[in-house]
């Protein structure tokens, strides 16, 4: 994904059209943790709400697109 500092104005949009690809969307929030208070791997944090919970085991199994090796850190949870 991105790092600190490299979010723009359309990394949500792009990454809700990503997501979009194993179902749809209900909604898609980019936040990047200000001061350097954690890792530079874990300062951008991307909130996927998908709106069925198949769409969302789709995403966050190993085999998505979303998991291709980067240097950054991706971590996929559940939450109701």
């Amino acid at each position: 994904m991105v790092g600190p500092g490299q979010v723009d104005d359309l990394l949500q949009e792009e990454t809700a059209e990503e997501c979009s690809k194993f179902g749809q969307v209900r909604k898609c929030l980019v936040f990047e943790v200000p001061g350097k208070k954690v890792p530079d791997d874990q300062a951008v944090r991307i909130f996927v709400q998908f709106v069925s919970r198949d769409s969302a085991l789709k995403g966050t199994t190993p085999k998505s697109s979303l998991h291709q090796p980067t240097s950054h850190l991706l971590l996929s949870s559940f939450f109701f």
